[in-house]
């Protein structure tokens, strides 16, 4: 079973809501909890650089979607990691991670709702088209950078992963 990245986390929640396969480690809920808190932790940092208005492309690739990347990376492998441990002598920590995915779901959960209501106290008045430009172009950015990044990186892309699997798969038909 091909269980790579294949592109941004954010990307493949939108497209993997819908059309994911059964078997694939990443399940619909972790999709659309990933979707949501990307989108949710790219609103205030959107909101404060509407508040100075700022529209520079290269500070808002700095400081909302290089960050939100990192959260988005994060929260896919904390979503998979209990196929590290699955079988063998850690077995155990597959409990130990299933609580740490379930206090991290809530933790996030009550900062997003903390986060849009402080958005809302700075946002108010505010033509919502112009305030959604850093964020429609945070989200842009990020799916851009993603493709090539992960498909091309050499320990942890795509191709180095497909190319594992290939190896494993013919080994197993001789």
């Amino acid at each position: 079973m091909l269980v790579t990245e294949i592109g941004s986390p954010t990307l493949r929640s939108c497209a993997g809501m819908g059309m994911s396969h059964p078997m694939h480690p990443w399940g619909k809920k972790e999709r659309i909890f990933a979707f949501v808190g990307a989108c949710g932790f790219t609103l205030m940092p959107t909101a404060l650089f509407r508040k100075q208005d700022l529209n520079d492309p290269g500070a808002i690739f700095i400081f909302i979607t290089i960050p939100v990347m990192v959260f988005e990376t994060g929260f896919y492998y904390l979503s998979v990691s209990h196929l590290c441990c699955r079988g063998g002598t850690c077995h155990c920590l597959t409990y130990c991670v299933r609580c740490c995915k379930l206090y991290m779901g809530c933790c996030t959960v009550m900062y997003l709702l903390i986060q849009l209501a402080v958005c809302y106290a700075i946002l108010r008045g505010t033509d919502m088209e112009v305030a959604a430009w850093p964020f429609a172009l945070s989200r842009f950015q990020s799916w851009v950078i993603w493709f090539p990044l992960w498909s091309l990186m050499p320990c942890l892309g795509f191709c180095h992963g497909w190319l594992i699997e290939r190896k494993k798969l013919r080994q197993a038909l001789l």
